[in-house]
């Protein structure tokens, strides 16, 4: 949809080329801003954490969940999708967290919490290990090397984004008509290598318009991916409730009652800023 977007557009990300300098001085504030809102990344982290930890539902869900946390809990909300700090921080340390949150299900169980883990599991596959329990005791040295070099992974990355901060940011002035074929080449070959079914270039394609289109419009995408990627798990979940507690009688069990009491609390309280925020916003 961006690439659509920016295609008829006919623009660039950015329409101005920034110096250097500037560049740097925004990387500074960048960092300041970052430690300013510590909780805002801990608590968006561990939610990264929890869905990545959650196999079926797919680490790339958890950008979009710590966003809408975000933005429900932000004083500034309305600000939200116009480049507001609290926007960015969210999605990317939930998207930094996901992937070790990933490796929870992958390591113990055998479980891929991703595809990336499931590539993993193949490499774990061809190497003769059984990801599972022996993970956590025979081979524990590999485990522990896993998590460690996951953690200097993003230490490493961190180094040479910042290293490589002013030629990363030209990527903003390029043309979209010079990255939009490439991009879209690469998003059609990733889609068809999956099945080699031309299927799947119809749904991408079809999905993208329909994206581009609720862009335009201002509606929200992320509800409708959200719905998308976890519907079949709530069926499938919800059929085994119902058949292990004979109708609505899991309804009564305590942890469920108290998952329903958090989500009725967390949309009364949502409802409640939205208020204020558009009183403040017409006063």
């Amino acid at each position: 949809p961006t690439v659509l977007d920016l295609a008829t557009k006919g623009k660039a990300l950015a329409q101005v080329e920034r110096p250097g300098t500037a560049i740097k001085a925004d990387l500074v504030e960048g960092i300041r801003s970052a430690l300013h809102h510590w909780w805002l990344v801990l608590r968006c982290s561990a939610i990264g954490c929890v869905v990545g930890i959650i196999p079926g539902v797919g680490g790339e869900t958890a950008p979009f969940v710590a966003y809408g946390y975000a933005k429900q809990t932000s004083k500034h909300s309305q600000e939200f999708g116009s480049g507001h700090i609290e926007g960015v921080i969210a999605p990317e340390s939930a998207n930094n967290a996901k992937q070790g949150g990933a490796l929870v299900p992958t390591l113990a169980f055998g479980i891929p919490g991703s595809a990336s883990m499931a590539l993993l599991i193949g490499a774990f596959m061809i190497h003769g290990l059984q990801p599972g329990p022996l993970m956590l005791t025979k081979y524990l040295s590999i485990t522990y090397t896993i998590v460690w070099s996951t953690a200097f992974a993003n230490i490493l990355a961190t180094a040479i984004a910042l290293l490589f901060t002013n030629q990363l940011a030209k990527l903003c002035s390029v043309r979209i008509h010079i990255l939009a074929p490439m991009i879209t080449i690469v998003v059609f070959l990733a889609a068809y290598q999956a099945s080699a079914d031309m299927g799947d270039l119809i749904t991408v394609l079809a999905f993208g318009t329909l994206g581009w289109f609720m862009k335009r419009c201002g509606w929200p995408r992320p509800p409708l991916l959200l719905g998308f990627l976890l519907g079949g798990l709530i069926e499938r979940y919800l059929f085994i409730s119902v058949r292990a507690y004979d109708g609505a009688g899991w309804l009564l069990r305590p942890v469920v009652v108290g998952i329903l009491i958090i989500t009725a609390i967390t949309l009364v309280y949502s409802h409640i800023q939205e208020k204020k925020v558009r009183k403040i916003s017409g006063g």
